[in-house]
C-alpha cells in the first residue's frame, strides 16, 4: 500500500475535510429547514439556463420557484428539469412580483443582463447574471 501523497492530493483532501467540518450541521445532514431554503426564479432556460437549473436544484436548501422564457419549448424543458408543477411564464416581471422568490438567476443574452438585473434589484431581490465575457467597457 502506498502511503505517500502528492502535495496536490494532500491539499485536496485537507481542503475537503476543513470544508466539511465548517459546514453547518443542516448541510452536512443533507436536510435544510424550509426557513433556510433559497427559492430562486430562473430567467432564461436555454443551453446555459437549463444546465444551471438542473445543477442548482440538486443542492440542499435550493429550490426553483418559477421560470421565465419566451419560448414554449423551454417552458416544457424547465418543467422536465424542475418538476411538472413548476410555474412558468413568458414575462420575467411576474417572477419579480412573486414574494416567495428570494433571488433571480438571469441566463439570457448579454444585451438583456442590465435590464433584468436592475429590475430585480429595484424589486428588492438579489440577482445573478451569467456573463460569458466582457467585450467592451460600459456594455450590458
Amino acid at each position: 500500500m502506498n502511503t505517500t501523497w502528492s502535495r496536490r492530493e494532500f491539499l485536496e483532501l485537507s481542503g475537503a475535510a476543513v470544508s466539511a467540518s465548517l459546514a453547518p450541521t443542516s448541510l452536512r445532514a443533507g436536510r435544510v429547514p424550509p426557513s433556510d431554503t433559497v427559492r430562486f426564479g430562473m430567467v432564461g432556460v436555454g443551453m446555459q439556463g437549463s444546465g444551471l437549473l438542473g445543477e442548482s436544484i440538486k443542492l440542499p436548501g435550493v429550490a426553483c420557484a418559477a421560470a421565465a422564457d419566451l419560448y414554449d419549448g423551454r417552458h416544457t424543458l424547465a418543467r422536465e428539469i424542475a418538476g411538472a408543477t413548476l410555474p412558468v411564464t413568458r414575462r420575467y416581471q411576474q417572477l419579480l412580483d412573486d414574494k416567495t422568490i428570494d433571488c433571480i438567476v438571469a441566463a439570457v443574452p448579454d444585451h438583456w443582463h442590465r435590464r433584468i438585473v436592475v429590475d430585480a434589484v429595484s424589486a428588492h431581490l438579489r440577482a445573478l447574471a451569467l456573463l460569458e465575457g466582457v467585450r467592451h467597457r460600459g456594455g450590458g
